[in-house]
């Protein structure tokens, strides 16, 4: 191989690998499986443990799967790119539906109110359920308004079950008669 072609081939290989080298690196998924993975301990353990109950009972009558991650930070990355990784990584919903939906928490951004700080990452599965629009609308009238008192728990504790309701209603749930999914029947109301 002549000196010239090593010299356009090198760059060329450097550019392939980028995309490998950029990518997050986001928490290896739960062996065995958990919806609720607080990493940053941001939940109260009453709240952790209803919130994954809720999951399982979601997951078992609809096949959705919706989970919630905080994490510490994001190690410079912007959240969508990081929520997009974990959602790949961790195969959030099924597989051929495409049905997982992402609560992503960053505890850094959260507690100094900046831009970043959270996010609701939608497979394509469900995303007539929850369009763009009202994912904005779960975070602004569950999630911040508790943010704004520094009550974080209560705060992802409510757009959790808010998004909860929204997957069952999508699939036409019958809330108080399905095991596991009473608490999200106000929700289902309101969102």
């Amino acid at each position: 191989m002549s000196r010239k072609s090593l010299f356009l081939l090198i760059p060329f290989l450097v550019l392939l690998a980028l995309p490998v080298w950029a990518a997050p690196q986001v928490p290896a998924p739960p062996v065995p499986v958990r919806y609720v993975n607080d990493l940053a301990g941001m939940l109260e353990p009453g709240a952790a443990a209803e919130m994954e109950a809720v999951a399982r009972a979601l997951q078992r009558a609809t096949g959705a799967e919706l989970a919630l991650v905080t994490v510490n930070d994001l190690d410079g990355y912007p959240i969508e790119d990081y929520a997009l990784e974990l959602f790949r990584r961790w195969g959030l919903g099924d597989k051929k539906e495409n049905t997982g939906l992402l609560l992503l928490v960053n505890k850094e951004n959260a507690l100094s109110g900046q831009r970043g700080r959270v996010r609701i990452e939608v497979g394509y599965g469900l995303e007539g359920t929850i369009p763009d629009g009202k994912a904005g609308r779960i975070l602004d009238e569950y999630v911040l308004p508790f943010w704004s008192q520094k009550d974080y728990s209560q705060g992802i504790y409510q757009g959790f079950m808010a998004l909860g309701a929204l997957v069952a209603g999508a699939y036409e749930i019958d809330l108080q008669s399905t095991e596991g999914l009473q608490s999200l029947a106000d929700y289902q109301q309101n969102t």
